[in-house]
């Protein structure tokens, strides 16, 4: 809506239309979706029938263990489908602790300054990314041209869509590999700026809107911990 308003505004400054349009049009409020997770037992079925996925020419078809990584890869880091398939070993460096990758998610604004977002990658399946059969020269996930990654997040997509339909997961799209990725660190703890930070949020005020209800069991959660520990601290006092 904020685009077709600025459209119709310019249209009217320009003389393309003869009257105000934009003064007709009544603003919407925003309604955001609930992101929904996938469980542990779906998450199990969807990366097991994913190595079952065979009998195809090229790409994911022929290369299942390849294209259950890629899922892997959403599934540890948070990264959305088109930034996946991009992965590019090459950026990928050592830290203290795990290995860090830096790129530019492609949601990012023409007109923003690009924003560089790190993911973190364990020992376990970075090697396994880098021993897989790579599906292009420099990058795993990639084939064909691959400049327009929405064809290859369409494969993706269609490919899940078979796993649901087999396995019996309900909306399975790889989406959902990015909310378990973020309800599982808000459950597990980490805070809320941190989580932001690695799915690339524009602010905090995002994340908590499309994870409201895992906020709230967090703090549910906590509570429950501090309710528990009190007993304790009463004996130990007395």
């Amino acid at each position: 809506m904020a685009k077709v308003h600025c459209f119709l505004r310019t249209a009217f400054r320009r003389s393309w239309i003869a009257e105000p349009l934009v003064d007709k049009l009544t603003r919407g409020k925003a309604v955001y979706q609930q992101k929904d997770p996938f469980t542990e037992e779906e998450t199990t079925l969807i990366l097991d029938e994913a190595l079952k996925l065979t009998g195809g020419t090229h790409a994911y078809a022929k290369h299942p263990i390849t294209f259950r990584l890629l899922l892997e890869l959403m599934i540890e880091t948070g990264m959305r489908v088109g930034d996946a398939i991009r992965y590019d070993p090459a950026k990928v460096t050592r830290g203290e602790y795990l290995w860090v990758y830096n790129y530019v998610h492609q949601k990012s604004r023409r007109t923003e300054q690009p924003k560089s977002i790190e993911a973190y990658l364990d020992d376990r399946l970075k090697t396994a990314i880098d021993k897989c059969h790579w599906l292009s020269a420099s990058r795993p996930f990639a084939f064909g041209e691959f400049r327009n990654p929405n064809y290859l997040a369409s494969e993706v997509y269609y490919r899940m869509q078979t796993i649901g339909q087999r396995t019996g997961v309900t909306d399975c799209r790889p989406h959902r590999l990015r909310d378990t990725f973020a309800v599982r660190l808000l459950l597990s703890g980490i805070p809320l700026e941190d989580v932001a930070r690695l799915l690339g949020h524009s602010s905090v005020k995002v994340t908590e809107t499309y994870y409201a209800k895992w906020i709230a069991a967090r703090k549910k959660r906590l509570e429950r911990l501090l309710a528990e520990r009190r007993p304790a601290e009463a004996l130990v006092n007395s």
